[in-house]
């Protein structure tokens, strides 16, 4: 072996460690979060001390560990079982595999998929919080759910806004836990979904929320979590937020003198509480937020900051106008127009003074 050998590095080679480290990111990123990562942690150090073993010629030591790390390949299958079925399920899920165009390309002689009516799943989200009734719908995209339906029972039921409402009623054997939509129909009810700890929220928010946020942050599913209803109430009182440099927004006015005054959303968005503002975003999470603004319409950057409740975010007038056009049309959008110029019948000036 050569001194200089190491220099003999190649495209290949570079190609071949970004793959590698690319891999590793994202087997951590997979684990992250689960008891799963201890163990990958505890193979990571053994696999160290056995090559520095070697390395260092300690033939005991080094062929035990080597035994170890021999048979430790059919170990790992048996204790990641759920981690690598997962991978391999989101590998086979991905754009890349086009599975939705492959589908139509060999089943297009088949009737057209219905789609879910969304009119009818925001009046049953409406129906829901008005009588502050918790719900956890989960909306199926691209990427299968079959990791968390496996979880519930599997149902095929066609979508309808009393089936929601039966489903999500108090005394239903079948309101615990979270449904999933594929499509025009109920695939699953009474589904646990998998909970982040890392999801950065405050601690008085539960576990739907938790795991809302997470399945949506694991797949491309679409989370819709009832239970705040307009009626929601909030303290008007200023919060530090550590996470984000003290930041300790304010109110213009004097609403934050009496600690024992609670606000709704409804009314700290008509008043324009800062305070009420940020909290509301929070609870509904700031990459929720910011992806719902695309889906109102909103184009300019926006900064990964919670500010962005008060205004911080520099936007056009036009996408303003655009995405308040939602409160008037059951959340969805209009383009909006300018009216660039009004035009009225002549009438001759003698005319107009006899008026």
């Amino acid at each position: 072996m050569k001194l200089f050998d190491i220099l003999d590095f190649t495209i290949v080679d570079a190609i071949d460690i970004v793959l590698f480290a690319a891999l590793l990111y994202y087997l951590y990123r997979l684990i992250r979060g689960t008891v799963a990562i201890n163990i990958f942690m505890g193979i990571v150090i053994i696999y160290l001390i056995w090559k520095i073993t070697e390395a260092l010629q300690m033939q005991l030591l080094s062929s035990i560990l080597g035994q170890f790390i021999g048979v430790g390949v059919f170990a790992l299958i048996v204790v990641f079982q759920q981690e690598i079925r997962r991978f391999l399920l989101t590998i086979g899920s991905t754009n890349i595999t086009a599975r939705n165009k492959l589908h139509r390309a060999f089943h297009f002689f088949k009737e057209k998929e219905i789609l879910l009516n969304i009119e009818s799943l925001i009046n049953v989200c409406q129906k829901l919080a008005s009588t502050n009734t918790g719900a956890l719908i989960v909306l199926e995209h691209n990427m299968p759910l079959d990791f968390v339906t496996e979880t519930g029972d599997k149902v095929n039921i066609e979508f309808s806004e009393p089936i929601i409402e039966s489903i999500f009623y108090k005394n239903s054997p079948l309101h615990d836990g979270a449904i999933v939509i594929k499509g025009n129909h109920i695939i699953a009810t009474r589904v646990i979904l998998p909970v982040a700890s890392e999801i950065n929220l405050p601690k008085r928010y539960g576990l739907r929320h938790r795991t809302a946020i997470s399945i949506t942050e694991k797949t491309d599913a679409t989370a819709l979590e009832m239970g705040m209803p307009v009626c929601t109430h909030f303290s008007p009182l200023p919060l530090t937020y550590a996470d984000y440099e003290y930041w300790s927004p304010r109110n213009a006015s004097k609403t934050d003198d009496d600690p024992n005054i609670y606000y709704s959303v409804c009314k700290g968005l008509r008043e324009s509480l800062n305070t009420i503002a940020v909290q509301t975003l929070f609870y509904a999470g700031l990459k929720n937020v910011i992806k719902k603004t695309r889906q109102l319409g909103i184009t300019s950057p926006l900064p990964n900051v919670p500010s962005i409740a008060l205004g911080s975010a520099e936007l056009s007038v036009i996408e303003v106008a655009k995405a308040y056009t939602a409160f008037a049309n059951k959340g969805v959008p209009v383009e909006p127009y300018f009216i660039t110029r009004i035009e009225t019948t002549s009438i001759p000036w003698f005319l107009v003074a006899s008026l």
